[in-house]
């Protein structure tokens, strides 16, 4: 049995699903028999990641994300005719036998019917063909290794943001829709609209905002920073700016409207009700937080399996500067991704 109360009713959930799934699953044929089926190898798969180690865990992980993603498929309304049948991974990671910051994935081409493709094409989540993405970028699209960088000191990071909502039910009529924005302490230093500006590029959901609170009342006062030394996620020195957003038609006025306008900037992770802006990786669409995670642990997954000598050196607690942070994530995927998968059922239904 799995570890805590979470994991367990999260599962609930999903079993749930096998007796009373989406609509474009149907009630019998192939399409429902897939998605019963790779549910319960998912839940196996996890189940059996919370009994072994992290020389191992890595495995079951990526394949039991991976069993799931058929059923994301089969649940999908936008998977017309045959497109919900899934073929290969479409994914390859390389360079294993060097350092972690060596380490790449690549995808199969858009169209494919690799799973990474096809699921990334679901969700609205970028393919980057024939590039080499760095495994060190990816990692760093996971809300929980904003503190645990795997790339060197000084590196400038492409964090998810979170962006908490100011908007107060109480509040009166009016259009602007506010967040605070989260920012790593280059361009908090930097603390300039051209930095804020230059950093926010490679958000796409974060663009669209046309002021925010400055300094001084010059109309040349750069943003107010507001550092947060070690707050939540994120590592000492990050600090948040507030933004406006003036919302038009067909939204109204109103808080409800304003705070409606504000989720629709949004990609869901798991439970969590704050806002997170991700990166998109230099794709021009932001990675859904489900595929950054998939190939995360593919790439691990890979090394473990073929490099096990070098995943050996790479998770050694006692040499790898690396190996907590590791650890550390592949604990936490045993309950993040079943959370993530669940939502990312209802919204694909």
């Amino acid at each position: 049995m799995a570890t805590n109360d979470y994991f367990e009713q999260t599962w609930y959930q999903l079993r749930s699903l096998r007796s009373d799934p989406p609509t474009a699953v149907g009630g019998e044929g192939l399409r429902r028999a897939t998605f019963t089926s790779s549910l319960e190898q998912a839940e196996q798969m996890f189940r059996a990641a919370a009994q072994v180690g992290t020389a191992t865990r890595p495995l079951p992980l990526f394949y039991g994300l991976s069993q799931a993603g058929r059923a994301i498929a089969c649940a999908a309304k936008a998977a017309k005719g045959d497109t919900w049948r899934l073929g290969g991974h479409g994914i390859t990671s390389g360079h294993l036998d060097g350092p972690l910051s060596a380490v790449t994935v690549t995808t199969q081409k858009k169209g494919k019917p690799g799973s990474f493709v096809r699921v990334s094409e679901l969700l609205d989540s970028p393919v980057w063909e024939e590039t080499e993405q760095p495994l060190t970028a990816l990692w760093d699209a996971l809300p929980e290794n904003s503190g645990w960088p795997l790339s060197k000191e000084g590196a400038v990071r492409q964090l998810p943001l979170l962006a908490q909502t100011l908007v107060r039910e109480s509040d009166g009529p009016h259009p602007l829709a506010s967040l605070s924005v989260m920012f790593p302490p280059s361009v908090v230093d930097a603390g300039s609209r051209e930095a804020m500006m230059d950093y926010l590029r490679d958000y796409p959901e974060a663009q669209g905002w046309d002021s925010f609170v400055r300094v001084g009342s010059s109309p040349d006062a750069g943003p107010e920073f507001h550092v947060q030394n070690g707050w939540g996620w994120y590592p000492p020195g990050w600090g948040y700016a507030t933004l406006h957003w003036t919302v038009e038609a067909p939204w109204t006025t109103s808080a409800q409207d304003r705070i409606a306008f504000l989720q629709t900037l949004r990609r869901s992770y798991s439970n969590d009700e704050h806002l997170l802006f991700f990166p998109s990786l230099g794709t021009g669409r932001s990675v859904h937080p489900l595929m950054a995670w998939w190939a995360v642990l593919h790439a691990f997954s890979m090394l473990a399996r073929y490099q096990p000598a070098e995943w050996a050196q790479h998770i050694s607690i006692d040499r790898s500067t690396y190996a907590a942070a590791i650890e550390r994530l592949l604990a936490e995927g045993i309950e993040t991704v079943p959370g993530l998968l669940l939502q990312v059922l209802l919204d694909v239904s």
